[in-house]
């Protein structure tokens, strides 16, 4: 039995010689900028300039617009969530004086068991909602560590 081997062709040929066999070298450079804040670094704002005079003076004038519109818009939220919550409070002791005064009707009709559930219930829910308002007014971490 022979054995016919597959015959790999020269691979010479087919592969491409090195950068540096063909006599030139390629060079990449990337040069990476990064700035947090509303405005660009002073050179970037130069540059801007150059390419569109007074463009530096317009970017400003933005990053000054947004920065007002946000704080506006944050003093509204905290204002509003203020005023809701004092609003919340509000129609809470509302109900709490209904439901007392309910739990007392009932006793004076003659039902103590309706009127301690009444009380117990009412009591119950307004612990209960100081306690999640507590919690809920707790730092992220603070939340985390607290056992369950």
């Amino acid at each position: 039995m022979s054995q016919n081997k597959p015959q790999i062709p020269n691979q010479d040929k087919y592969s491409a010689a090195a950068p540096a066999q063909q006599g030139h070298q390629i060079i990449q450079q990337v040069q990476l900028q990064q700035f947090s804040g509303p405005l660009p670094s002073p050179e970037v704002l130069a540059e801007y300039a150059k390419i569109y005079p007074g463009l530096e003076k317009a970017i400003v004038e933005m990053a000054q617009t947004q920065t007002s519109h946000r704080i506006e818009l944050e003093r509204t939220v905290v204002f509003s969530r203020e005023k809701q919550s004092n609003r919340g409070q509000i129609f809470a002791f509302i109900l709490a004086i209904l439901f007392v005064v309910l739990a007392a009707f009932a006793l004076y009709l003659g039902y103590p068991k309706i009127a301690l559930t009444i009380v117990g219930f009412t009591i119950t829910s307004i612990v209960s909602l100081f306690i999640a308002g507590k919690n809920s007014q707790k730092p992220p971490q603070q939340k985390k560590n607290t056992p369950a």
